[in-house]
């Protein structure tokens, strides 16, 4: 094997100036040979140092601009053992290591190398640290055993600072220091492996700020931040050794606990909740008060992943946090809950599969006038048709599903289609249709409806769009802005379940509303209920002031709408006007009803100034038959009297002055309790 000493490829002589240990070349006039200059100057360039380690003297060569790469002295760095007590004891590998413990054999051109490392400039122990890139090669004498390293060093601690600070953002939360959700993951999973190799138990919790929002509202979201980072502390604090905790998401924690039972779990839940609850968290503002909630999952018995225990325990930490105050839930298996979500699941697959297929139905429901007895419209009510070998799935049951579930609008879509067919078939007919609350409060799906209706303008003034009332109240701008939209268009628009948020009045004043439908819990056996007779006829003045139609829902009975005629209803709807029914009941010859003696009552118009709204059913009816024809209706109301309940006139010239009187007037009663109807109805199921 050539000695390296005699190569010519690797004479680094001329670059390292007075440390030469090559015999140096001839030079003209003492002057520094170009090429070796251009060679330091490559180095500086860089920002490297040369070197040359000749391992049977320990002597290492330095290019001359080592001491400004390092910020050492030369002498201190002149041999091996000299550089390597100048390195960090935390490093995983130097130079020595690179060299003497490879596993490759030189077999003539050298073994490269390329390792990185902490250097200590003033061989102090408290003195700081800079990283190196150690770049070289090593080549071996006769016996094979390496003979001269040479290469270049160069600092990296810029990159080194960056590599580590996203490694660190990789696996951490940079606010609190704490493994990140990913980690946490990772970690959870490991651990329950364990446990089910050990047949041991473990557990895994949720932690959630319930008030945090109030904090960010009051102060801020950096003080917000200071919360999380004091709560973050106080957990850790009370934290046995071995167990974990991560930030879990903005407001949350999840906690890793090792070896833990259920009856340990409860404890350890108590811990934590005592450590946030026993005193005030400290803020660049002042003291903040907060409370806190936990779901917890047993494991491995409760789950056998880290994603279904993350699950389990959001369900259990969602269970907590409707609870008041500082709560913890431990999940717990449910067959009925499971068979239930079981149901959804089909439901939702169900429900799409008629909206794909255009499968869905409509069922009619008929709102008569008060004067004639005749229907002046219908309430389009969704319906699916029935599941190949089972019965259909419950309408009510679907519609709320299809609105937590984001669904909503695509029934909506689908009713708005249906309803525009019919009327675009039948010129005389007038239906209303009601709106989920995913519409009333997303402008892009109200645009939706728009369109259809702007393409369909010549039928859209025989519609009329129901709003519930609570919802209403919830997205009082997108409402009104849609209402407004719909008035445009021609459509009317009617409020639905009136009366539930009586105290909403004015801001129901405000809207462009041509109807509203009485909630029918009021209108229900209202002859037996005087209270609700009291509560009707301020309603029906509230609405007339501002000459609004006035629909009466749930009515059962002869004496019902008898009451609710005298009361100033315009319109009726119930089982006892009229059942929903899918065939098209218009088209059927209607019944003479016996007219009206109202002679004392306010005078109705008997057509519609906009249009009109429907009402939903009751669900606890004994099931009846859904025919065509709808049944006879006979109203035959006396002549209006005075209602005796009403012992206290009421002054609707002021809404604030009325409803004082009207509060005072029901605290002299005794309401007699009735039975609340089952509210099923929500957007577009009776």
């Amino acid at each position: 094997m050539t000695d390296i000493a005699d190569s010519k490829i690797f004479d680094f002589g001329g670059a390292f100036g007075e440390l030469r240990v090559e015999k140096p070349k001839p030079r003209l006039s003492g002057s520094v040979d170009s090429g070796e200059l251009n060679f330091l100057q490559a180095l500086v360039a860089a920002e490297e140092a040369a070197y040359r380690w000749d391992i049977a003297s320990d002597t290492i060569t330095w290019s001359s601009n080592v001491t400004e790469i390092l910020g050492c002295k030369l002498e201190s760095i002149k041999t091996g053992r000299h550089f390597a007590s100048m390195l960090d004891s935390e490093n995983l590998t130097t130079r020595y290591e690179a060299v003497f413990h490879s596993k490759e054999r030189d077999l003539g051109p050298g073994v490269s190398f390329k390792v990185e490392y902490a250097f200590r400039p003033q061989a102090d122990l408290n003195s700081s640290l800079i990283r190196l890139e150690d770049n070289g090669q090593w080549q071996a004498g006769d016996d094979g055993t390496p003979k001269i390293v040479f290469g270049t060093i160069r600092r990296i601690d810029a990159r080194y600072a960056r590599e580590h600070k996203l490694s660190f953002l990789g696996t951490n939360d940079p606010l609190t220091g704490m493994m990140n959700r990913g980690r946490m993951t990772e970690a959870l999973a490991e651990v329950i492996n364990s446990a089910q190799k050990s047949g041991t138990q473990c557990a895994f919790a949720i932690a959630a700020i319930n008030n945090l929002n109030l904090v960010n509202d009051a102060y801020g979201f950096d003080f917000g931040n200071e919360v999380i980072v004091q709560v973050s502390h106080r957990l850790k604090h009370v934290m046995r050794m071995g167990d974990g905790i991560a930030r879990y998401s903005g407001s949350k924690f999840g906690f890793i606990l090792k070896e833990c039972s259920e009856t340990e779990l409860a404890t350890a839940l108590a811990r934590f909740t005592s450590a946030i609850r026993e005193n005030a968290v400290g803020t660049g503002k002042g003291p903040v008060w907060t409370n806190i909630s936990f779901g917890a999952v047993s494991l491995p018995q409760n789950a056998d992943t880290a994603a279904t225990a993350i699950s389990n325990a959001e369900e259990a930490l969602s269970d907590a946090m409707r609870q008041a105050g500082n709560s913890s839930v431990i999940y717990q298996t449910s067959a009925s809950r499971e068979a239930k979500r079981e149901f959804n699941s089909r439901c939702a697959i169900e429900l799409i599969k008629c909206l794909r297929e255009q499968t869905c139905r409509l069922a009619y429901q008929p709102i008569v006038d008060v004067q004639t007895g005749q229907p002046i419209m219908y309430e389009a009510l969704l319906r699916l048709p029935e599941a190949e070998g089972q019965s259909a799935f419950s309408i009510a049951e679907i519609i709320p599903l299809a609105e937590r579930l984001g669904l909503a609008h695509l029934i909506d879509r689908a009713v708005l289609q249906l309803i525009i067919q019919a009327l675009h078939e039948n010129p005389d007919l007038r239906l209303n249709m009601n709106v989920s609350s995913t519409t009333v409060g997303d402008a892009f799906r109200q645009d939706q409806l728009l369109d259809l209706l702007n393409a369909n303008k010549a039928v859209a003034n025989r519609l009329t769009m129901e709003f519930s009332e609570a919802v209403t109240l919830a997205n009082l701008k997108p409402a009104r802005r849609f209402m407004e939209c719909l008035h445009d268009v021609g459509t009317s628009v009617a409020i639905d379940h009136f009366g539930q948020g009586y105290a909403s009045m004015r801001h129901l004043r405000e809207l462009p509303i041509n109807i509203v439908k009485l909630d029918g819990t009021l209108c229900k056996d209202i002859s037996n209920h005087p209270e609700n007779k009291i509560l009707v006829r301020s309603l029906v003045e509230l609405a007339k002031s501002s000459n609004i139609k006035i629909v009466a829902q749930w009515i059962e009975s002869q004496e019902d709408a008898e009451v609710l005629a005298q009361l100033g209803a315009d319109y009726l709807q119930g089982y006892h006007i009229g059942q929903p029914s899918l065939d098209k009941q218009w088209t059927v010859e209607i019944p003479d009803v016996e007219s009206l003696d109202v002679s004392e009552a306010p005078q109705q118009q008997p057509e519609m100034v906009t249009q009109e709204v429907p009402q939903e059913e009751p669900q606890d009816e004994p099931h009846v038959e859904v025919t065509a024809v709808v049944p006879e209706t006979i109203i035959d109301v006396p002549q209006a009297q005075p209602v005796s309940e009403f012992e206290v006139p009421l002054d609707f010239s002021a809404i604030d002055d009325s409803i004082a009187k009207l509060r005072a007037a029901l605290d002299g009663l005794s309401p007699t309790p009735s039975a609340a109807e089952p509210d099923d109805k929500s957007v577009n199921a009776a």
